[in-house]
């Protein structure tokens, strides 16, 4: 399974599972041993989230190892990083270059590749761990198949990603961001 390098000879999976949103907030125990079970290791909660106590259960009952955290050579995590193709009200500039890319990918691989997939593997290129929730149980699933398979992108790519996804702003999760991140001067279509 991919994982970024940390120090001291600890590593950190690549693709986190969010257990604090939407249906996985509903049933943590359940959504937290279906991502377990199917092979994701890195596990986003927070106190917010109230439902620390069940991701607890969840790994207990799943029986894996614990990660071990290293106190230097951090690897910056992205919170939802599909929040771009799945919140904007169009899908942004980027949607058609995603879908591109995915029809590519499905091509060279064999396998169904969309454009979710396309943007946590951009991440992936530009090491960083990517934090995603779902309740649902096939998105679960295919966010493991994801995480375990050895599809890339190309680097033309992931700067074409890089490019495009600079030239517009949006963010959909504001609640504290804008207070503490103001808003970059970009177009917001």
């Amino acid at each position: 399974m991919a994982s970024f390098q940390l120090s001291h000879e600890a590593s950190i999976p690549w693709v986190a599972w969010g257990n604090g949103t939407g249906q996985a907030k509903k049933d943590a125990i359940e959504s937290g041993k279906l991502a377990l079970e199917s092979g994701l290791r890195h596990i986003d909660t927070a106190q917010l989230y109230d439902n620390e106590k069940e991701t607890g259960v969840a790994i207990e009952q799943v029986s894996v190892p614990r990660e071990i955290h290293a106190k230097h050579n951090i690897v910056t995590p992205s919170y939802g990083p599909l929040t771009p193709l799945l919140r904007h009200p169009t899908g942004g500039p980027l949607k058609p270059i995603l879908h591109r890319i995915a029809s590519r990918l499905t091509k060279k691989y064999g396998e169904d590749i969309d454009a979710a997939a396309v943007l946590l593997l951009w991440l992936k290129a530009r090491q960083v761990a990517a934090i995603t929730a779902s309740g649902n149980p096939d998105r679960i699933k295919y966010l493991a198949k994801i995480f375990k398979s050895n599809w890339e992108l190309d680097p033309e790519e992931v700067e074409e990603v890089t490019t495009v996804g600079k030239t517009v702003h949006f963010r959909f999760y504001t609640v504290h961001m804008e207070k503490d991140f103001p808003l970059p001067d970009l177009p917001r279509g």
